[in-house]
């Protein structure tokens, strides 16, 4: 049931889309998040399941050697 706005009231109310795709596409993907393929494919070794972008953000920064 979608909620009721109050009349006058300008709040929206915004969703955050958020990709989730395969390694295999985010690796593809890579020149999308600013990275290189490499980057990408280093910081997803270990992903075998989908993946939202922001983990995959989060991943390529450690890999480069930033922190959590």
């Amino acid at each position: 049931m979608a909620a009721e706005k109050e009349p006058g009231s300008k709040a929206v109310k915004q969703e955050k889309f958020e990709l989730i795709k395969t390694r295999e596409q985010w690796i593809e993907s890579a020149s999308y998040l600013g990275a290189e393929r490499h980057e990408v494919a280093g910081a997803l070794f270990n992903v075998s399941e989908k993946i939202k972008e922001s983990d995959v953000r989060k991943r390529i920064k450690v890999y480069r050697g930033g922190d959590e």
